[in-house]
């Protein structure tokens, strides 16, 4: 520095030749920034809410990480079974208040872990933060979709919550639209099946009830029916709680 100094004050250095201190700030900033960068924990899963917005990873070594590492885990367990939906639901009868973890893969149930009352409601307000629901409303109905991207494979989630009898419950639907969506000849009807609901399909008046157990295909159907209709020339109304997709 003394001969930085000494140097540029001799007159008979140019302007244009005279020596430059050292900027040590940069360095400090990369040294902060890399402290930053290791203090963050690190996660998997791609998590956006439904305004776009990236939902931010905590600080490692924190309880919100570890609220985030479990519902990234829970995700992971159900995109590797192929599962069309996440059920997040109080344990009925239990010795202890608990909640339970299920997934829904091809119409059949398969049971996940069993977590406490306090670690699975954790779990729910983390994907409704994820889904900038009103985290304190734990009685009336709040649906968002979140985007989760874990490397190439991308999901549209579908997240419903409400209240029950026994506390808090939460569904997470994977790529609800796309769920629904399949034509009549995909619905592995038998020929006459297939028959019979071509007839039905064909009768252009009156009120057709489509009724079925929960889970167990009634919205698809309800749709595939109704896209055998010409939107040009006939018109057909649907009744629905929840309207899954715009046909």
């Amino acid at each position: 520095v003394i001969f930085i100094q000494v140097t540029n004050k001799d007159k008979r250095v140019p302007e244009t030749r005279q020596l430059a201190l050292f900027d040590f700030s940069k360095f400090k900033d990369a040294k902060a920034a890399k402290a930053e960068e290791k203090k963050q924990g690190k996660s998997i899963l791609t998590i956006k809410a439904p305004d776009k917005s990236l939902v931010s990873v905590p600080d490692a070594d924190t309880p919100e990480f570890e609220i985030r590492n479990a519902a990234e885990q829970v995700y992971l367990k159900a995109e590797s079974i192929r599962a069309s939906q996440i059920d997040i639901t109080p344990v009925a009868n239990a010795k202890e208040p608990s909640y339970a973890v299920s997934f829904l893969v091809d119409g059949m149930r398969q049971t996940g872990d069993t977590l406490s009352a306090v670690a699975g409601l954790k779990l729910i307000d983390f994907w409704k933060g994820a889904g900038k629901l009103d985290i304190n409303e734990r009685r009336k109905k709040q649906t968002a979709d979140i985007n989760v991207e874990n490397g190439d494979a991308r999901h549209k989630i579908r997240l419903q919550t409400s209240g029950s009898q026994g506390g808090m419950r939460a569904t997470m639907l994977f790529d609800p639209e796309a769920a629904v969506k399949r034509k009549p000849n995909d619905m592995g009807l038998l020929e006459a099946q297939m028959t019979e609901l071509k007839a039905i399909a064909a009768v252009e008046q009156g009120v057709v009830l489509i009724a079925g157990l929960p889970d167990g295909g009634r919205t698809t159907t309800l749709y595939a029916i109704t896209r055998m209709h010409d939107a040009y020339t006939k018109n057909v109304q649907t009744v629905e709680l929840e309207v899954q997709d715009a046909v």
